[in-house]
């Protein structure tokens, strides 16, 4: 829950949980709306969908 992720979030920006392993998809900012549709439908078996400025 929210409890969890107040916790995790300095644990991942702080480069202490590695979380690349779980990214699936990556995409550039441009193409956001494909990101969230590979993301809803699971295209792919997509689990983590960064978008890149």
């Amino acid at each position: 829950g929210m409890w969890c992720l107040e916790r995790v979030i300095p644990l991942m920006a702080d480069g202490r949980i590695d979380v690349k392993p779980l990214i699936t998809h990556e995409f550039p900012l441009k193409d956001i709306n494909e990101a969230v549709n590979t993301f809803v439908e699971r295209i792919g078996g997509a689990l983590k969908v960064v978008v890149k400025p």
